[in-house]
């Protein structure tokens, strides 16, 4: 939920009720964009009231005021009308557009009519159902069956419905069961600066997992800058919606709002990026490859009770590589695991302690793929070994020793995170 700082005047508490009363809101709408569509898919309605002066106040202001008063339902119901209403002439202009209401938590639990106030204003308006989107921020919601009504009831008379601040610390994602969402909105907290946290991404990565396995969509909240954008693109993101590309503002229907440049500039080095990581990680393999190469002729002219005599040597030759072992044919380890010592983290190392001589490696995809498909060799996907806490690939090949038999080389080389996310 995206919420632009408004100045105000510190309105007393009474001044909601004019406000209520007669109508005194502007609503300010965000884009949601798509990129690889080029285009605004949606927009969020985030109300304004408007105070003594005409001078605007936030909605977190108005909620608050509304809270002490206790007219939070009469407001949520007014943002909502509002909102709908000058959605109507955005809509004429693009009949595709979504809109997306956000629902106050307590309008949830007080909301004994379901939808039908708002399918009321929809039908007034002679707007589909299937343009709009309900917001709900469910983490303050205890009622879980009161929820789930009022999300039926929507879905039932064709509106779609997101799940707000997702990834943020209070959500539980334990709702995603009971709700079944349209659209997981994924939190800014998650977003911020993502391009540059391994494990921000792999939890952004699995939510856009999720969300794919129960047909819905990811939109990417709090997109501040271009970096960001292309990281949540390359994760898996569907829509994305932030500063980056416009703050909440009043939109006019009948002007170029200046999205399409920064969607188009954003596609084009999302593109560009993309192409550049592709020849990058065929060097980084190539790179790769070559220093298993070196190790399979040193090893080839080895016999095995040599092995970790010759690993210690190599190990020592590349401080790219984190460990090295060998395998027999049936994936059973026949060497230590010679590690770089200088990554290694005591803490971690009594838990995890490296394999040693007799481990089974059978199951690893590392042994079993590189010889039940052939490969000449095999790269795994991205992991951190428990004893380093480093991010790594394993490369594994075939080799026989100096007496002809055959051995699986295992080589764990650092990755290089800003290449392989």
């Amino acid at each position: 939920m995206q919420v632009a700082n408004v100045d105000s005047d510190n309105p007393p508490p009474c001044c909601i009720r004019d406000i209520i009363q007669n109508k005194r809101l502007q609503p300010h709408f965000q884009p949601i964009v798509s990129i690889r569509r080029r285009d605004v898919i949606g927009l969020e309605a985030l109300a304004r009231g408007i105070g003594e002066g005409g001078s605007l106040i936030s909605p977190d202001t108005l909620f608050g005021l509304a809270a002490v008063l206790d007219t939070i339902l009469d407001l949520d119901k007014l943002c909502s009308k509002t909102a709908a209403e000058s959605f109507l002439r955005l809509h004429a202009a693009n009949p595709k557009l979504i809109l997306f209401l956000n629902f106050h938590p307590s309008t949830v639990v007080s909301d004994l009519k379901g939808c039908g106030e708002l399918l009321d204003v929809v039908e007034h308006l002679n707007l589909n159902p299937h343009n709009i989107v309900i917001e709900i921020l469910e983490s303050h919601i205890d009622d879980i069956k009161a929820l789930s009504r009022m999300v039926d009831s929507y879905k039932q008379h064709g509106f779609l419905v997101a799940l707000d601040d997702i990834g943020c610390g209070h959500s539980n994602l334990d709702r995603i069961a009971f709700i079944k969402p349209d659209i997981l909105k994924i939190d800014r907290s998650l977003v911020q600066n993502i391009h540059n946290e391994y494990h921000k991404q792999q939890i952004f990565k699995s939510l856009v997992m999720l969300s794919e396995k129960i047909g819905g969509w990811v939109i990417a909240e709090g997109i501040e800058c271009q970096e960001e954008a292309i990281a949540v693109l390359e994760l898996g993101a569907d829509l994305l919606q932030g500063y980056y590309f416009a703050r909440p503002h009043a939109i006019d229907a009948e002007r170029d709002n200046g999205f399409q440049e920064t969607i188009n500039d954003t596609a084009n080095k999302f593109k560009s990026h993309k192409l550049a990581k592709i020849k990058a990680r065929k060097s980084k393999q190539e790179e790769r490859l070559a220093i298993v190469d070196a190790c399979l002729r040193e090893l080839t002219t080895t016999k095995v009770e040599d092995f970790d005599r010759q690993l210690n040597e190599i190990i020592g030759h590349y401080p790219s590589v984190e460990s090295i072992h060998i395998l027999d044919e049936t994936g059973i380890q026949v060497s230590d695991c010679i590690c770089n010592l200088r990554h290694l983290q005591p803490q971690k190392t009594i838990i995890f302690p490296a394999p040693v001589k007799g481990t089974d490696h059978s199951l690893k995809e590392y042994y079993y793929l590189l010889l039940e498909a052939q490969f000449a060799y095999y790269t795994s996907e991205l992991y951190v070994p428990r004893p380093s806490g480093d991010l790594c690939v394993t490369v594994s090949a075939r080799f026989h020793d100096a007496n002809n038999q055959l051995f699986i080389l295992c080589v764990a080389m650092y990755a290089d995170f800003a290449l392989e996310i």
